[in-house]
């Protein structure tokens, strides 16, 4: 059993959308803790939603986190719940959204198909899995029922792959991606902080037509305003910066666009 279920989704905040979803699972758990990880995922920004789960997740004990981004709702796009090497249960579509929050909770156990009309609320939307497919089932496996209830097994290689590609890190040359840009122009990648700090101090960065050099540095402060600078973002990853400033400006960023790293030997 547990005891909490998150929600994630790209739903926003002004419609019954998310509140649907909520009284679908009190009805069939009214004991039930319901926390709400973001609703304002861009839509349809597959991800986004996966940024901000992957962020989020690891900090909370074992749990049921359910996960709408869903622009292929209604087609023939798998709904799945994903279970992690922490116990941990991950509920939603089939189109990469859950394999990054699944890794960062030690990675994939099992991964099963719902397929059960008895764990759906019906009649089932045809554009509403969130209500009708996703939170029942989260509600039902929060009060204790077995995974393998839910559907068939499928294997794990068959699982859609994530909206961003690893990154590539050689001696002379890293490579990532923006992954997300937060509301002061900061950007967040893909590329693990201590992968950088292994290859140099100073980078010569190439993002979109602009080219320019940073220094590896602690905290904004560490650099004069209007200043570029690499740091870790307080999750490990890379982030790519401007002190008092905006790096999205300066580059015309935008997420998944790929970026390059050059070591500068000083």
């Amino acid at each position: 059993m547990f005891g909490i279920i998150t929600l994630t989704t790209d739903f926003g905040y002004k419609d019954e959308a998310v509140a649907s979803m909520k009284g679908v699972i009190l009805s069939i758990n009214p004991q039930v803790r319901i926390v709400d990880i973001s609703h304002g995922i861009p839509p349809f920004n597959i991800g986004e939603g996966a940024w901000v789960m992957m962020r989020s997740l690891k900090y909370f004990p074992p749990a049921i986190h359910v996960g709408v981004v869903d622009p292929g709702v209604g087609s023939s796009r798998r709904a799945i719940v994903i279970e992690t090497a922490n116990t941990s249960l991950l509920v939603g579509p089939d189109n990469g959204l859950l394999l990054p929050p699944a890794n960062e909770l030690g990675g994939i156990k099992r991964v099963y198909e719902i397929e059960n009309p008895d764990l759906m609320l019906h009649p089932v939307s045809i554009s509403f899995h969130g209500r009708d497919i996703f939170s029942p089932v989260a509600a039902h496996l929060s009060r204790g029922i077995k995974i393998g209830e839910v559907g068939p097994p499928i294997k794990v290689e068959s699982l859609v792959p994530p909206p961003w590609s690893p990154p590539e890190i050689r001696e002379n040359l890293i490579r990532g991606q923006i992954i997300h840009i937060d509301h002061f122009g900061n950007l967040y990648t893909n590329i693990p902080i201590e992968k950088v700090r292994e290859v140099g101090s100073v980078f010569e960065i190439t993002l979109g037509d602009r080219c320019e050099t940073a220094k590896l540095v602690k905290t904004f402060s560490s650099v004069s305003r209007g200043t570029l600078a690499l740091k870790d973002d307080a999750y490990g990853y890379l982030e790519i910066s401007v002190n008092l400033g905006s790096a999205k400006e300066m580059f015309s960023a935008e997420t998944l666009q790929i970026f390059s790293l050059k070591p500068l030997h000083q």
